[in-house]
């Protein structure tokens, strides 16, 4: 395994220094909104992972009509770079799973990828690996012809289509978006961050009448929205003040809501 070059990654604030394999650091690291990882090597050849998504509902589709997973890649150079021979892979111990047809990437240029395991190599048209990315996690390393280790990302978990990309193109910095942007360019701004996901006190079952639900959010300065009938909460649903008695059947969805940041995913639960 190529080892990547002393050099320091930003983890939560903490500086992580000098020369972690990639498949070390990546099992090391929890997912988190904002994450540094990309050895030097990917900015001295001009090739690095821009962004990607591992569960591809309705982002983008291939010319199969079909969403696949996919992965952006970003000349960040002056020049263009012939790829053929390079390797994308969802596994460090393996890094030429799939490998580049003889094709050049221009500078500047964003080049999407299909993880869709369609396993599609053709000179000119979209491009697909034979693997998929799974949406609970996976690394992904770019390895130039002689084996050297371009770029790699440690597994982030993802909801259905969001991606996970770098703030600037090309920049250190890694955030989660809401509005993805396959093929084009990431902006200079970080996206709005969701809130974090109300936590409701009870799974879903069946309790004695009077039984009382609590619903409560990691980050107190949000607020929580419910509704009762199944509707997706809203802005403008109910706002969460005090326990809520289970004295029938209901169906209870909640979401939390806080200035600055766009709504969390929503929980549901059946009582």
């Amino acid at each position: 395994m190529h080892m990547a070059k002393e050099h320091g990654y930003f983890y939560q604030g903490v500086r992580i220094h000098k020369g972690l394999q990639i498949r070390s650091l990546s099992r090391s690291l929890s997912a988190v909104a904002i994450l540094f990882f990309s050895p030097l090597t990917a900015f001295s050849q001009g090739l690095a992972i821009n962004e990607l998504m591992a569960a591809n509902s309705s982002t983008v589709a291939d010319e199969d009509g079909d969403y696949p997973d996919w992965i952006e890649l970003l000349n960040t150079g002056r020049s263009e770079v012939h790829v053929g021979g390079y390797g994308l892979s969802d596994d460090a111990d393996e890094p030429f799973k799939w490998i580049f047809p003889d094709i050049a990437i221009q500078a500047g240029e964003f080049r999407v990828i299909f993880a869709s395991g369609k396993n599609r190599t053709p000179l000119e048209g979209r491009l697909h690996t034979n693997f998929c990315i799974r949406s609970a996690g996976e690394e992904i390393v770019l390895t130039d012809p002689e084996g050297r280790m371009i770029d790699g990302t440690q597994p982030v978990e993802m909801e259905s289509d969001v991606s996970y990309g770098r703030i600037p193109d090309g920049g250190d910095e890694w955030f989660f978006f809401y509005q993805p942007t396959p093929g084009e360019r990431n902006g200079d701004e970080p996206p709005h961050q969701p809130a974090p996901a109300p936590v409701l006190s009870l799974p879903s079952g069946f309790y004695r009448p009077n039984t009382l639900l609590t619903i409560t959010c990691p980050d107190s300065s949000a607020r929580v929205r419910f509704t009762t009938d199944g509707a997706i909460p809203s802005d403008t649903s109910d706002i969460y003040t005090d326990p809520l008695p289970l004295d029938s059947v209901i169906v209870i969805r909640a979401a939390s809501y806080r200035e600055g940041m766009m709504p969390s995913r929503v929980v549901s639960r059946t009582y």
